[in-house]
């Protein structure tokens, strides 16, 4: 016959008591949450828009350096919920954790920049060109839309300039690589595609960020650093595109139309548009005399055949 044993109630309770610390105790021991920098550093599975972005840093550092010394640090989530709040969009997982390992670069306006040539924006440069550029261009030169086309119909929309076109790259001359998140019905929201001053003839050069990335250094691993990278006066190495004095988003586009120039799938050169100086400020377009070239000054964009 079992016997069942009482045990007296201040040992009970004594129990009960070490059992409850013990278990706060565990509950205490666990860590805190990571933030979303920590978890994406000490993730075994690095993602993929990393792998392609530390590629191309390396490339940069071995070959244009003060372009690599440019790079910002890490931005943070708070930031980049911000500017998502600004722009009325949600931004892809690549891009942030792009940008909470490097948030663009220092300033817009060296010679060059740290995406072969072009700015590679800050969150905040990111915010000032979209209300400088993009906005007031919207308004600014609605009546240039009837001119303005998809390279490959109904991948982008028709129109100048759309409020979700959201600049990542800049030549810092009104012309821009970013995300297109208002795409066409045969277009993928997110894609990248050129767009800006003179840019009438839209493409998609990327499905996304990491698509973009993977192009550039796929076209690296075939381009010869000596054409490529020259030295100015001061000394200092310097890269436009994939060609001598390039233009990256000029190489990108003949990549995708197997070399034809962009003056022939785009149309010759019919106006200029004066950038604005202001963030607000209307952009205006001013007509060339037939057969007169853009003056060298100013910003010229390529008109499309009809």
């Amino acid at each position: 016959m079992r016997m069942t044993v009482r045990n007296p109630p201040s040992l009970l309770l004594g129990t009960t008591l070490l059992l409850w610390l013990g278990a706060a105790g565990r509950v205490q021991a666990q860590p805190a949450p990571e933030s979303p920098r920590t978890t994406v550093a000490r993730s075994k599975q690095v993602p993929a828009v990393l792998q392609e972005w530390r590629k191309y840093k390396d490339w940069l550092r071995r070959n244009v350096p003060d372009y690599h010394k440019q790079l910002n640090g890490p931005a943070t989530l708070a930031q980049i919920q911000a500017l998502e709040a600004e722009l009325g969009v949600e931004l892809p997982e690549d891009f942030k954790q792009l940008y909470l390992e490097n948030n663009g670069q220092q300033d817009p306006f060296v010679d060059g920049g740290s995406m072969l040539g072009q700015a590679f924006l800050s969150l905040q440069q990111i915010s000032f060109f979209w209300k400088r550029d993009v906005l007031p261009g919207i308004e600014g030169l609605a009546d240039a839309d009837s001119q303005t086309r998809s390279f490959k119909p109904g991948t982008v929309q028709d129109h100048f300039l759309v409020r979700q076109w959201i600049p990542l790259f800049t030549d810092t001359q009104g012309d821009y690589l970013g995300y297109d998140f208002a795409p066409g019905p045969k277009g993928q929201k997110g894609q990248i595609i050129n767009f800006g001053t003179r840019e009438y003839v839209h493409h998609v050069i990327a499905r996304d960020l990491t698509d973009f990335l993977r192009r550039i250094n796929a076209q690296l691993a075939k381009t010869d650093v000596k054409k490529a990278v020259f030295t100015d006066e001061k000394g200092t190495r310097l890269i436009f595109g994939f060609s001598f004095e390039g233009h990256l988003t000029d190489d990108l586009v003949a990549l995708q139309t197997r070399g034809v120039t962009r003056d022939v799938i785009d149309g010759p050169t019919q106006f200029i548009i004066l950038p604005t100086k202001q963030p607000g400020a209307p952009a205006v377009k001013q007509q060339l005399p037939q057969g007169q070239p853009p003056p060298q000054s100013e910003i010229h964009v390529r008109y499309p055949k009809q």
